[in-house]
């Protein structure tokens, strides 16, 4: 019975990727007209985008340098279409080095997975060279921008099954970008992130030119309704629909190529995806073992008490019954053996003695204190010159070595020993690669500010984040103050400033220091505080003026740390108190954050003579430090502080009381 059931299931499961894999294209249009949309190069843009042309003519054949070129990452859409009998297509060479140059970006991150590689490239290649182009894209604004009247294609309608859309999704959704061990969706799907990210939020991120890399805005209509009817042949309407709707319905097939689920090969790859790219790829366990509950003194009872009470409650009666006892046997001896009245016996021959003594010495030490009252100069000038200056001199010889006392406050020194083996081994890394950097740390925490409700642009405005304290302008501005005063200001017994003893790894051509601030998500840039951009956008089937602030700029970059740029209008390129109990680092809520961590990165040397500079400006920086939290510390702010030397001077402070 059990052999057929995994018959079963194993005839089930290849099923299943079957279906996951097939798609009905080209199948669906290879008896249609073949036309495209789109063709050639139309104009460049001041930002560096490229837009392309309008056209309802049939595609053209290409070049075979150029056809030499697409076939590097659209393989398998060139020889489907040459089974159908067809060669030419709806791009030229110019826009195939563009795609190709494209594509490069996405290989280097998704490509360790063959399945998702093979399913993200493949729409893009049919979206820009597909001889079926007009089945399924379709224009939705034009504008005259060139010099022989040709329309310039601003934004597009890109109709793609659920099916389709969904498969593809699922094989890239786990993928790893091992640059950034992070999720590949982290860095795709922009202000979404792996967590929030969804078919649709991963194809529009992809499809808007907010992220930089789209050449101009191509909305993803995922949908698995087929319009009848034919592609237009009219001249288009130059008008903008509304949400970015077609201009005209008719001879509308969304593209459903093949998918490939992840723990599949697609064509031309003899591998699958990895276990950690895809969970599906790991091997099945074993399943749950249940092992026998192992018994603890936890579990032991008497009489349905448990043990360990139980006995510790006889033990405290049975103890208490023997003092009570005790103390009435006691009470009753005493009664008994009440001592009456004896004459009083004649002290014996040692007590005598002792009286004898006692008087003596008594009779002694009155009479030397009455000669002592009596003639004060003559008693002490000779005890004097006999007793406190040898004294004196005696101690002096036995303390003259206190001139070579050097007070250790190295915490290495004291406390590690010279001939340990981590002492050794560290002894041995700090004198071959250098010690590890001097850190300086500002924590600072947000009193009394109100919290901030505020509707990101990226969201559909129906709940509002929650921002904490320091993303308050007040509290901001006043750490950033703090923290260039400390830059700019702050100086050694030298002259010596943090540009001078900073980590800068850039350097000689760019001198800047190494600051972990979360203010450096506005480059520590006030005016960054303020920028505004203002854009239009598509929410449900509405066209809105979205505005993107200082706090839309945090949330894209927290949330997609590895993107080379801001997908913000804004263009722009450390905190804690951010997890509740129970909460963990899965989707970390950054913007909660009520403390900012400043760190400041110093250089450090193996010779201690060579790091004087460093130690005397974090002198400096403790003094100012002190200063500033005595008289010029904000109220809506508590300042906690370190350097590398907090230790060594509370050690030092100690060793001098």
């Amino acid at each position: 019975m059990k052999v057929i059931l995994l018959i079963l299931f194993y005839i089930l499961n290849i099923l299943v990727q079957i279906n996951g894999q097939q798609g009905i294209w080209p199948d669906i249009v290879k008896d249609k007209e073949p036309r495209c949309t789109m063709y050639g190069r139309c104009k460049e843009l001041p930002d560096g985008r490229v837009l392309t042309c309008y056209t309802e003519d049939p595609p053209q054949k290409i070049d075979d340098s150029a056809l030499k070129n697409l076939t590097a990452f659209c393989s398998e859409m060139l020889e489907m279409y040459a089974g159908l009998g067809m060669t030419d297509l709806c791009c030229r060479a110019d826009q195939i080095a563009d795609l190709t140059e494209q594509l490069k970006m996405p290989e280097g991150i998704i490509s360790r997975c063959p399945s998702c590689w093979h399913n993200f490239r493949q729409s893009l290649c049919e979206f820009t060279c597909s001889p079926f182009q007009a089945h399924f894209v379709k224009v939705a604004k034009f504008w005259n921008g060139t010099v022989d009247n040709k329309l310039v294609v601003e934004d597009t309608n890109f109709y793609v099954t659920e099916r389709h859309a969904n498969a593809s999704f699922d094989s890239c959704r786990n993928v790893m970008m091992g640059t950034a061990n992070s999720l590949a969706m982290d860095f795709l799907c922009g202000p979404w992130g792996s967590h929030r990210c969804t078919p649709q939020r991963w194809y529009d991120y992809m499809g808007s030119v907010r992220n930089t890399y789209a050449p101009f805005n191509i909305f993803y209509r995922l949908t698995n309704d087929t319009f009848d009817g034919s592609p237009t042949t009219s001249e288009p309407n130059t008008k903008t629909s509304k949400a970015g709707e077609p201009l005209d319905d008719l001879g509308i097939t969304p593209y459903d190529g093949d998918t490939y689920l992840c723990n599949t090969s697609p064509p031309k790859s003899t591998k699958n995806c990895s276990c950690v790219d895809c969970t599906i790829s790991c091997p099945a366990g074993a399943g749950i073992i249940t092992l026998p509950q192992k018994k603890s003194i936890d579990d032991w009872e008497i009489a349905s008490i448990f043990g360990m009470y139980f006995i510790m409650g006889i033990v405290f009666l049975v103890g208490s019954i023997l003092i009570i006892l005790g103390a009435c046997f006691a009470l009753y001896r005493e009664r008994r053996e009440q001592p009456s009245r004896l004459a009083e016996k004649a002290p014996g021959t040692l007590h005598r003695w002792g009286m004898r003594s006692e008087k003596m010495i008594n009779r002694f030490f009155s009479s030397l204190g009455q000669v002592c009252a009596e003639n004060p100069w003559p008693v002490l000038i000779p005890g004097f010159c006999l007793l406190i200056i040898p004294g004196i001199l005696i101690t002096g010889a036995l303390s003259c070595g206190i001139v070579y006392l050097d007070i250790t406050t190295d915490p290495v020194e004291l406390w590690a020993s010279p001939n340990s083996r981590s002492r050794q081994e560290k002894e041995y890394y700090d004198k071959n690669f250098s010690p590890f950097y001097r850190t300086e740390q500002i924590i600072a925490t947000a009193k009394g500010l109100p919290s901030i409700m505020y509707y990101p642009s990226n969201n559909t405005r129906e709940e509002p984040e929650h921002f904490g304290p320091i993303f308050n302008k007040e509290f901001m501005y006043a750490l950033l103050d703090l923290q260039e005063r400390i830059v700019n200001d702050v100086r050694g017994e030298n002259g010596e400033q943090l540009s001078d003893v900073c980590f800068s790894p850039l350097s000689p051509e760019n001198t800047n220091c190494t600051i972990f601030s979360y203010l450096e998500f506005w480059h520590s840039n006030p005016k960054n505080f303020e920028k505004v951009a203002s854009y239009d956008a598509i929410i449900g089937e509405e066209v809105v003026t979205l505005t993107d602030s200082y706090l839309d700029h945090f949330l894209f970059c927290s949330r997609n740390p590895g993107a080379p740029k801001d997908s913000t209008e804004l263009r722009q390129t450390l905190l804690g108190g951010f997890l509740e109990d129970g909460q963990n680092l899965i989707d970390p809520p950054y913007q909660n954050a009520t403390t900012a961590v400043i760190t400041f990165i110093v250089n450090n040397k193996y010779s201690k003579d060579d790091t004087r500079p460093a130690r005397e400006w974090e002198k400096a920086y403790v003094e100012f430090m002190k200063k500033y939290l005595e008289i010029e510390k904000p109220s809506f702010m508590d300042i906690a502080f370190s350097s590398e030397r907090s230790i060594e001077g509370k050690v030092s402070r100690i060793s001098k009381v």
